[in-house]
């Protein structure tokens, strides 16, 4: 379900402006302008955004809530591509082509999502320069990203390519993390199955690298360890 909040339009369009990378380099004026270019609606848990061969003409930013982004194989396997917290963002290939999505975008939680639309997009290209060339060095993150994870998941062991993603979430100068996403969407990310996720971290555990205090926190005891895997 899905439910509009216009009268909120300008509030969550400002705070969606300030959050998304590719707008950073705009200032006070400018952030307005393109607020006022911001549509939200607000999506109950469950509710599908986009969906393989529908149109891509919108950027779509997540203002409050998380959504999973995915595909699904021949036999209907899910195959997890990301997780959209708070400030992330879907669709951006569609502000630089013609075409329609082919992957999935779904709300796990009841989520307020901010939209702008290409023809909107493309007008604020021209007139700032600098949006072009954040959405070119975030085209290239995300593509790094999606080649490093898929090479992992070939290459890879199950037990490093936990211990990877383990190391790649603590925070710098902590040793506790907050898993992004729950383990059945974490196996499929890492390409494992969730009770093979659940040995492994309990494997981990047994020796004493971690520690898991719940389902989601895990306090990281022995990076080295983790590391050298």
């Amino acid at each position: 379900m899905i439910k509009n909040e216009s009268n909120q339009v300008c509030h969550h369009g400002h705070h969606c402006v300030l959050q998304v990378p590719i707008f950073r380099e705009l200032e006070g004026a400018q952030i307005e302008e393109v607020s006022k270019l911001i549509h939200t609606d607000h999506y109950d848990r469950g509710t599908m955004i986009f969906r393989p061969n529908q149109p891509a003409e919108k950027l779509y930013v997540v203002n409050e809530g998380q959504v999973k982004v995915y595909r699904l194989s021949d036999n209907g396997k899910e195959q997890l591509i990301r997780i959209l917290l708070p400030g992330d963002f879907a669709g951006e290939l569609s502000l630089v082509s013609v075409g329609k999505h082919d992957h999935y975008a779904e709300t796990l939680t009841p989520s307020a999502i901010c939209s702008i639309a290409k023809s909107d997009f493309d007008q604020l290209l021209v007139r700032y320069p600098a949006i072009a060339m954040n959405v070119l060095h975030e085209f290239a993150r995300r593509l790094n990203d999606v080649e490093k994870q898929a090479t992992n998941n070939v290459v890879e062991r199950t037990e490093k390519r936990i211990a990877k993603f383990l190391l790649d979430q603590c925070p710098p100068e902590k040793k506790v993390l907050t898993l992004p996403m729950n383990k059945k969407l974490l196996a499929s990310y890492l390409g494992t199955t969730p009770d093979s996720l659940s040995r492994v971290l309990h494997s981990f555990e047994e020796q004493g690298w971690i520690s898991l205090k719940t389902n989601k926190i895990i306090m990281i005891n022995n990076l080295d360890a983790l590391a050298n895997i």
